[in-house]
């Protein structure tokens, strides 16, 4: 009990630090790129540090049955999973990713393709983001698991320590480390770099790098087709994040320059452009609401 509720508070005192941190890097990006700070060039060129968006597959079929995924092959994006993953896409286009990272499991790399689009983005995989091998358990379902097998509520529990044949979260998690050093350092891609991976995954990356236990990961919710962005800097300090379980459409992440002002006409005469920009203060009608994202689940 006591365990848990460190880990509500340290999780809690990491929300904290993202909304606050996150902010602060929103708005630094858009005073450097808008030329309205005093050391613009210092701060632009400190920004072009590498930037990792960790992407969670979009729902698969075994997230909708309540099964446990594992390492099993064929295991293919929903119809929903796949409209997720689209849209998540589609919010992300205007950042200038240099390339994709997957899992080489089917779902992530489903998952990776719609996010490229028609985008000329190379994607590579890398065994090392694949998801949490738990053994014996691959394919069952995982609420008769919680309510029958004391065997895998003990691993829930403490998953620092695991049965024969099965996956600790610390040996998950050096991988998945190893995974995020290689593309953070990889020379030549780019400021952007997406791993496209799984819930285990990202939550242990958070973990690591912000000092939380690995057993308190658990409690993250990272949902399906959700991003987490990590934005390094020049030096070895831990990275800022931006963003933690965040879905479509991050408008911060881009900078958007405002229009140049039209030059003034003469009394009685009014431009195309001017006209346009008349009929975009319309009120436009009212949007669709989109639907919500995919609830969480577990280990998945």
């Amino acid at each position: 009990m006591l365990i848990h509720l460190r880990c509500m508070a340290r999780l809690a005192w990491l929300n904290l630090g993202v909304g606050l941190g996150g902010w602060r890097e929103r708005w630094r990006i858009h005073r450097a790129f808008a030329g309205i700070c005093s050391d613009c060039s210092s701060q632009k060129e400190s920004l072009m540090k590498r930037k990792l968006l960790l992407i969670r597959h979009g729902q698969a079929t075994f997230n909708v049955e309540h099964r446990l995924p594992g390492q099993l092959p064929d295991i293919p994006l929903t119809q929903e999973g796949r409209r997720q993953a689209e849209r998540t896409g589609a919010a992300l286009s205007g950042l200038p990713i240099g390339a994709i990272i997957t899992s080489p499991l089917e779902r992530a790399r489903e998952t990776a393709a719609l996010v490229a689009h028609n985008r000329d983005i190379p994607i590579q995989t890398d065994p090392d983001l694949a998801d949490t091998d738990v053994g014996k358990w691959a394919g069952m379902n995982y609420n008769e698991l919680s309510k029958n097998d004391k065997e895998w509520q003990t691993y829930v529990r403490h998953s620092t320590s695991a049965p024969p044949g099965v996956e600790s979260s610390l040996d998950v998690q050096a991988r998945a480390v190893r995974a995020t050093e290689r593309a953070r350092r990889a020379p030549d891609l780019g400021e952007y770099v997406v791993l496209v991976a799984h819930a285990d995954i990202v939550k242990l990356i958070i973990a690591y790098y912000t000092g939380i236990p690995a057993e308190c990961s658990r409690l993250l919710s990272i949902d399906n087709a959700s991003v987490t962005l990590l934005a390094f800097g020049e030096h070895e300090h831990p990275p800022a994040i931006l963003a933690l379980n965040w879905s479509p459409a991050p408008d911060w992440l881009t900078y958007s320059p405002e229009p140049p002002q039209e030059a003034a006409q003469p009394d009685g005469q009014e431009t195309a452009s001017s006209e346009a920009a008349a009929h975009r203060h319309q009120p436009n009608p009212t949007p669709q609401s989109e639907p919500p994202p995919a609830a969480p689940e577990a280990r998945t």
